[in-house]
């Protein structure tokens, strides 16, 4: 895609949930195929969020678990930005906010940032060029104070998408909770403290009702971020108040709100609501129960962005009783709530619609120029900010004297690439390479941790909806490796968020699985490696795990082998982990099938075939091929139910039988079965050549 090209930096936390990662979402969505291509950048120190996995467009995703790892993060970060070439950058909310400056400085790249979460954090809010806004509160803040006269400041509070409802989870939803007939309220927010009164009152307000004679529920759908939060909110679950945790349902609760009559949100999700034509409650600090948003009190609320935290106005004249009157004849009268409904989506419409700040954000956008005003001492507040906030959500612990000396490390840094980047001289970082495949063959990269300047041996697997076997492929691996890359091949199930281990160096992923494409997966983690500095490569399937018994021989070899390729055996186990298969196709010799699957890394290595499918695993040309006594246990075919899926693949894939003249064998029922003893001896006896 021509045109602008824009690098979208934001943090997920804790459990990788927030409306400013919707917002951001609904955003980038909008701008696809609007002379715009957005990249995505997302920093992370909690669960993988799967926000964004609707977006098509490049994303990357890095994992920070220690205030420590700030430095590896902002080294990824600038290999995105030479990869990437943005010619703007977009942050949002200050955990990101340090990350942008700093790329913004070296490359010389328009920053324009958005503050959500209040100015200052414990610390003076720098001198920015540009600083975008969601309320009038925030943009209040900076043209109030003179401090930032020189900062341009934008107030955009129209930021949320149409919702569409999740007809299918909605009606699941509904046959597990079989609330009684009645309003449904519903409140989504994440599970922590900051919205604990705002839940309470809900409760509390749903309750009356109740006693009043108008029949209502309440369902809280959230992240469990604080278990005490949770705990006190299930002590009041009842027929009619209900919470919902699950991941199923807290993922993207936004296709949810078809289920409810009533939304009581705070900013992205009250805005949602809107486009559904909700009856629209919000939950101020100054209220004992929600109050109804309307003609006559939406400029105050508005101003302040729905906020939990909003102050009692001056002339906020109504009564908690009146207040709560009010709503209660809305309630009881069709008409009422018909007309609300008209005025809910005239607000979407006339203020929360995203698509209408698309309209002007592109032109906004290809007018921002690189300025720089903060100074050293506001890089280096803002950094020390970020990696006190970082030491606290990790539980680092990191003392003064290590975050002194990481806030040296980066800024140096900074400086140093800021003065090679202004003369011109080129800078290649460690991670250009592999983020460069990435990038050529369109991968999202979830993990990338490159900790040691050489590795001995390191996995090369793929996966497709592998969730239930990759814990024990994960286990397996990391007994015999040094790191493990993993291609996720487009998974819809939890793939990608079982797929967690300190040994999981790279994790990329396929944005759309298109087949069992298996050739052209080995040949992308080839690429992948020749970026990694490992000695030797084993390709495992997440259905392998290599045998105990030949672990320390897999060591050796790599210790002291001469060969570049080494041939290993598989063996198929079929109904339990103690009996082989003797009679697989192509011949098997006592059950053993020997494959080159271990080797040593080449500057270049692709495996060339005519086959997409049943292909020699060898990288490269050499005759310094062995064999080598190390088993690996296939569990591909132990059960029916993984054989028939394995056959079903296969013969989708090559319906044509060009790759094998026959499948049938994978389904037989007679077949010839020996103790895995059986095997152990082949595998001494022939695994010497």
């Amino acid at each position: 895609m021509g045109g602008l090209r824009g690098l979208y930096l934001i943090a997920s936390v804790h459990q990788g949930e927030g409306g400013h990662l919707h917002s951001m979402r609904d955003l980038v969505e909008n701008l696809q195929g609007n002379a715009l291509a957005p990249v995505v950048a997302v920093l992370g120190d909690g669960k993988a969020t799967r926000v964004f996995d609707s977006l098509d467009c490049r994303k990357y995703f890095f994992l920070m678990r220690r205030a420590g790892e700030m430095k590896e993060i902002l080294e990824k970060l600038e290999s995105v930005v030479r990869i990437e070439r943005p010619d703007v950058i977009h942050s949002y909310g200050s955990p990101a906010l340090f990350a942008a400056m700093y790329l913004s400085r070296i490359y010389r790249i328009p920053l324009l940032h958005t503050q959500l979460d209040g100015m200052g954090l414990g610390v003076r809010f720098p001198h920015l060029p540009y600083c975008m806004v969601y309320s009038k509160e925030g943009e209040a803040f900076f043209k109030n104070d003179p401090e930032y006269r020189s900062t341009e400041v934008f107030c955009f509070p129209n930021r949320v998408a149409r919702v569409i409802p999740d007809r299918a989870r909605i009606a699941r939803l509904k046959n597990e909770l079989q609330l009684p007939r009645g309003f449904i309220f519903l409140r989504i927010a994440r599970i922590c403290e900051i919205y604990r009164e705002s839940f309470l009152k809900s409760i509390a307000f749903v309750e009356k009702l109740n006693r009043d004679g108008i029949p209502a529920n309440l369902l809280i759908i959230g992240v469990d971020e604080d278990p005490k939060v949770t705990e006190e909110l299930k002590r009041r679950e009842s027929k009619s108040v209900r919470i919902v945790t699950g991941d199923e349902y807290t993922s993207n609760a936004d296709g949810l709100m078809d289920i409810a009559d009533c939304v009581i949100g705070a900013g992205n999700s009250f805005m949602a609501a809107a486009s559904l034509g909700k009856i629209l409650l919000t939950t101020p600090s100054f209220a004992q129960y929600p109050v109804l948003v309307d003609e006559s009190n939406f400029n105050e609320f508005f101003f302040y962005n729905f906020r939990c935290t909003f102050p009692r106005p001056a002339d906020f004249a109504m009564s908690e009783d009146e207040r709560y009157a009010a709503l209660v004849r809305l309630l009881r009268s069709d008409r009422d709530r018909k007309r609300y409904r008209r005025f809910s989506r005239e607000l979407f419409a006339a203020h929360f619609d995203v698509r209408s700040f698309v309209k002007e954000y592109i032109p906004l956008l290809k007018r921002l120029t690189f300025r720089l005003l903060a100074n050293t001492g506001e890089y280096y507040r803002r950094l020390r900010a970020t990696l006190s906030g970082e030491s606290r959500r990790t539980g680092d612990g990191a003392n003064r004297l290590r975050l002194w000396s990481a806030n040296i490390a980066i800024l140096s840094r900074m400086w140093i690439l800021y003065l090679f980047h202004a003369v011109g001289l080129p800078v290649r970082g460690r991670m250009d390479g592999i983020l460069g495949v990435a990038a050529a063959h369109d991968l999202e990269v979830r993990e990338l941790r490159l900790k040691k300047r050489t590795y001995d041996l390191v996995i090369l697997a793929q996966a497709h909806n592998e969730e239930r076997l990759m814990p024990q492929f994960l286990d397996g691996a990391a007994a015999i490796a040094d790191g493990i890359v993993l291609l996720d091949d487009g998974s819809t199930d939890r793939t990608n968020e079982t797929a967690v281990h300190e040994k999981l160096i790279v994790k990329v992923r396929k944005r759309v699985h298109s087949g069992f494409r298996d050739l052209e997966n080995r040949n992308m983690l080839l690429s992948l490696a020749e970026h990694i500095p490992a000695r030797w490569f084993l390709f495992l399937d997440i259905d392998e795990v290599v045998d105990e018994r030949y672990r320390d021989a897999l060591r050796e070899t790599v210790r002291r082998s001469d060969a570049d390729i080494v041939e290993v055996g598989i063996v198929n186990l079929w109904g339990d982990e103690r009996r082989v298969r003797i009679d697989t196709p192509p011949p098997s010799v006592n059950g053993v099938l020997w494959r080159p699957r271990l080797f040593r890394k080449k500057s270049a290595m692709h495996i060339v075939s005519s086959k997409q499918l049943h292909f020699s695993l060898i990288p490269y040309e050499t005759d310094r091929h062995e064999r080598r006594p190390i088993m690996v246990r296939h569990y591909g075919n132990m059960t029916k139910e993984r054989r028939r899926m394995r056959y079903e693949r296969y013969r989708k894939e090559d319906s044509g039988l060009a790759c094998q003249p026959s499948y049938e064998h994978i389904l037989a029922e007679d077949v010839a079965l020996e103790p895995i003893e059986s095997a152990y001896r082949e595998i001494d006896r022939s695994g010497m050549v």
